[in-house]
């Protein structure tokens, strides 16, 4: 008998049973194409016999399939300007809120009432630049916005895009702009318009072409001295996010073929270029075309998360020192959840950002004997800011450091949302989880009592500190230096230093 007399029922049977891949589906991004956990290509033969069979079967295979998504290098990682698009995205964020320090007399009473009624998290922000002169505004926070504005970092950057779009239509702008780079030893070519620096606003997560990154480079101004930090980042392999390559990769399928994708996993292995904590936001628009799609992303804690930062410091003192590269030691405990905030708010803050409830979830990975120290640092930092957020005294700040934002301004301050989220963490309930974890709710009480000697935010910060002076590092046999060397280039273009 054959296949197209049996029953549909049967037929379906038959289809799942065929299309099932042990191992599920893995992008192979160097040629772009779904492959089988050993790397063969996916058997689909069925699916030709006949017209019949073909129209049955559509869609079958990605639903019966789970599609896996690993960071990759850069196809052109030997190139500085592809490697540096993290670098380039850096400096325009940078050069931006240099900008925003001097925007104060452009933000007119108008402006500031549009600002908030589209970003209401911003008021506190606005306010600030309206009422505070550029030499007396307070940086910090400014350039991520996800401590003391109480944004998360993208959406920062979206409310910081949107008034520079309104005060850029003043040509006044425009000209105290240049005349303040030029201060600052950042000169424009006398053709070049200041103003389509703040229109514009490229996506971290698409990957650029070369055109593209040369686009990206005409729109900066030219420094009259070059840092040799550019050079000390030449050394640094970039990678590309796992979801960039699925927002790619989805892209470029049919409304249809993707409607019968159902699970999509990331596995953020490697340290990526370009904010890749917000990638995820790429997924949005297919995430609500698809209803059924469900979407985890994996993020390795130690290879990944802190890694990028440590590199970030290796960079650092790297280049203040004038020196190539650093003799890697271990990670400050103090940088922990400051280092994992990013990804948090990040993951909170998709939903409000159209992402459908449930659709998403991250877990972080990595060795249970080094995940739970890096766990129990969270939660203890947690608790710390529950108690904070009790303790009457965290209003007494000296004149010298208060910003508009008071007690959030100091670093036992993270973020509004961090208490109740490590709660959920804990009891399991919430969109993020850490592998090989456990943790205990705490009682913030027992926090004041043990501070009850606290006079200003000055004391209780540093009674953290305190806390804090110790180091963080892998477990063994791994160390810092195996875990950073797989991004430290060797290749002619980095060795200008």
């Amino acid at each position: 008998m054959s296949l197209s007399r049996l029953p549909r029922e049967l037929r379906d049977t038959i289809y799942d049973y065929c299309t099932s891949e042990n191992g599920d589906y893995y992008f192979d991004s160097i040629e772009g194409k779904l492959r089988t956990l050993s790397g063969d290509k996916i058997e689909l033969s069925l699916m030709y016999t006949c017209k019949n069979i073909a129209a049955e079967m559509r869609g079958v295979p990605f639903r019966n399939n789970t599609i896996h998504f690993t960071t990759s290098p850069s196809p052109d990682r030997y190139t500085p300007k592809y490697r540096n698009f993290s670098q380039l995205l850096e400096k325009l964020n940078l050069i931006k809120i240099f900008t925003l320090l001097r925007a104060g007399p452009f933000i007119t009473n108008a402006i500031a009432r549009k600002i908030i009624k589209s970003f209401p998290q911003s008021a506190t922000l606005i306010k600030q630049l309206q009422t505070t002169k550029a030499r007396h505004c307070y940086p910090h926070g400014l350039s991520d916005g996800s401590v003391e504005w109480g944004f998360d970092r993208f959406l920062h950057h979206d409310a910081i895009a949107e008034l520079f779009s309104m005060v850029a239509r003043n040509p006044a702008f425009g000209k105290a702009m240049r005349r303040e780079f030029s201060h600052n030893g950042q000169e424009f070519r006398d053709d070049q318009d200041v103003l389509s620096l703040y229109s514009f606003y490229p996506k971290p997560w698409c990957v650029p072409n070369a055109h593209e990154i040369q686009t990206m480079m005409q729109h900066m101004p030219s420094y009259r001295h070059p840092s040799s930090h550019d050079r000390i980042r030449d050394q640094t392999r970039y990678y590309i996010s796992a979801a960039s390559q699925a927002s790619e990769f989805l892209s470029k399928l049919t409304r249809p073929i993707r409607s019968s994708i159902r699970h999509l996993e990331l596995h953020e292995l490697h340290a990526s270029f370009a904010y890749p904590e917000c990638h995820a936001r790429a997924l949005i628009p297919f995430a609500i075309e698809n209803p059924k799609l469900n979407i985890i992303r994996r993020i390795s804690l130690w290879n990944n998360v802190l890694a990028s930062q440590h590199l970030r410091d290796d960079e650092w003192y790297g280049y203040i020192l004038s020196r190539r590269r650093m003799p890697i030691g271990d990670m400050d405990a103090k940088t922990v959840t400051n280092t994992l905030a990013p990804w948090l708010t990040e993951a909170l803050a998709l939903e409000s950002a159209g992402m459908p409830p449930k659709a998403f979830s991250m877990v972080f990975e990595g060795e249970k004997d080094s995940m739970q120290p890096i766990f129990d640092i969270l939660v203890e930092d947690a608790s710390w800011q529950d108690a904070l957020e009790l303790w009457p005294g965290r209003h007494i700040v000296s004149n010298e450091i208060l910003s508009g934002t008071s007690y959030k301004d100091f670093s036992s301050y993270w973020f509004r949302e961090l208490p109740e989220l490590l709660r959920d963490i804990i009891h399991g309930t919430g969109p993020i989880t850490f592998d090989h974890c456990s943790g205990r709710d705490w009682n913030a009480q027992n926090i004041l009592t043990m501070n009850s000697n606290c006079h200003s935010m000055e004391d209780w910060d540093m009674r953290w500190f305190l806390l804090r002076s110790r180091k963080v590092a892998p477990s063994l046999p791994h160390t810092w230096h195996t875990m950073l060397e797989k991004y430290v280039c060797e290749d002619e273009n980095a060795r200008s230093v």
